[in-house]
């Protein structure tokens, strides 16, 4: 368990940089899903 889900874990609320951090890497998901949808499609 890392030192931040203990943290969560305690009740405490997530930090800016954390709340960031999980919304750049959801964006980064999804152009990474759109991405492979465009390569797909020409293939």
């Amino acid at each position: 368990m890392t030192s931040k889900e203990q943290l969560q874990k305690q009740g405490k609320p997530n930090s800016i940089q954390d709340i960031y951090m999980k919304a750049g890497a959801e964006v980064a998901l999804k152009m990474a899903e759109v991405c492979a949808k465009k390569i797909q499609e020409a293939g």
